[in-house]
């Protein structure tokens, strides 16, 4: 339980720290011209996209697998339905739940 827990805080951590890292660069791209930009966009981003892509699905995946694991525990059921619930909306409105 409680590696699952760790594999479930750490798959988030890693998903939302792309994102925090691209709130960072923010101020600093917005200085490019539209040349530097794109080639930003083609070379870096790319990797940004497998690695916190797949972090966030099995951060999501790793917290539905951990409600599982407690939904007999009532106090401890609630407390990982919450996070789940976040996280849940958190993917979607990242984007993967506006793929067509």
């Amino acid at each position: 339980m409680k590696v699952l827990r760790f594999l479930v805080i750490m798959l988030t951590a890693l998903s939302m720290s792309a994102a925090v890292a691209h709130l960072l660069e923010m101020p600093a791209k917005l200085n490019y011209d539209g040349a530097l930009w794109l080639n930003l966009l083609q070379t870096l981003y790319p990797t940004f996209g497998k690695v916190s892509g797949v972090c966030e699905i099995g951060a999501v995946i790793a917290c539905l697998v951990l409600i599982v694991a407690v939904r007999k525990r009532r106090e401890r059921f609630v407390g990982h339905c919450s996070p789940h619930l976040v996280l849940s909306q958190l993917t979607q409105s990242s984007g993967f739940g506006s793929l067509q």
